[in-house]
């Protein structure tokens, strides 16, 4: 692919706002796929830190879709030819919590654009800068990085090998993410990405070996474990970095260690290779 990360700049500062709500049935249905017996909550309920994962999904008509089920390029988003889209990571810090009910605003802007060549080819970065406000004010700050990779790559990770997962752990649980689990949680977030849901595009077209779980999914999982091992104590803020993809009906574990002032934690989440597949981190609250 020719560099085109001048032209691809260009889109760096352009913004956008997606308003939305935090409806019960959404936080209901979330906590069922998160193990929870999907208890209706009450309006003014706080919502758990990252389930506004399920809010601000694009919502674009049918045939404005690209072929891999999300919005086509060269809109908001740069006309990146390179057909893998997958979430690198992403930062947030969590100000004040989210409500059922809260009429939500999301303002996004490009931040910034790199381009690459790794082991497994062209690769291009974009960073998407969030402020998350409701009733005019600000709940939560985040960026998130999204990869544009080749499709003849298996891990658009750029590491020279796979990197072992810690032996020592606090906690630790196993999450096995069947292709109905994959399915629900697309739905949930009205994610139209076909590598999770269409077996054949995945591994024919973008040539996964299998559907690919959400990057999301598994950090919810990451900072969900990390709470209910810690007493569900406040957290201010959270990060995560994707190092390779994880597939569906291969359970994976997700851990945590908390570090030895106890004040943060270091999180990962481990195919059965005991590979890593992401790492992340958490500070609580004072």
């Amino acid at each position: 692919m020719v560099d085109q990360t001048d032209t691809y700049r260009k889109w760096i500062g352009r913004r956008e706002t997606l308003v939305d709500f935090v409806d019960p049935r959404s936080i209901a249905n979330m906590d069922v796929l998160l193990g929870g017996d999907g208890a209706w909550p009450r309006k003014g309920d706080p919502i758990a830190n990252f389930w506004h994962c399920m809010n601000f999904a694009p919502r674009a008509p049918h045939d404005d879709l690209g072929p891999d089920g999300h919005p086509r390029r060269g809109d908001f988003m740069p006309p990146i030819p390179l057909p893998r889209r997958m979430y690198a990571g992403a930062e947030m810090d969590f100000i004040a919590p989210l409500h059922v009910g809260d009429h939500v605003e999301c303002h996004t802007v490009i931040a910034d654009i790199t381009s690459k060549h790794g082991r497994s080819g062209a690769l291009v970065f974009v960073v998407l800068a969030d402020e998350i406000r409701s009733d005019g004010v600000t709940k939560i700050m985040q960026k998130r990085t999204l990869v544009f990779t080749e499709a003849v790559n298996k891990d658009f990770s750029d590491t020279s090998s796979p990197k072992p997962a810690p032996d020592e752990a606090d906690w630790r649980q196993e999450i096995t993410p069947d292709p109905i689990t994959l399915f629900r949680f697309s739905a949930l977030t009205f994610n139209g990405h076909r590598i999770h849901y269409d077996h054949p595009y995945a591994t024919d077209v973008e040539g996964y070996p299998d559907l690919v779980v959400h990057g999301p999914f598994i950090a919810l999982w990451l900072i969900t474990a990390c709470q209910r091992a810690n007493s569900n104590r406040p957290i201010k803020s959270f990060s995560y970095r994707t190092h390779a993809p994880l597939f569906a009906d291969a359970p994976f574990n997700v851990a945590g260690k908390l570090d030895r002032s106890r004040a943060a934690a270091t999180l990962w989440a481990a195919g059965r290779d005991k590979c890593l597949a992401m790492t992340g981190k958490v500070v609580f609250a004072d």
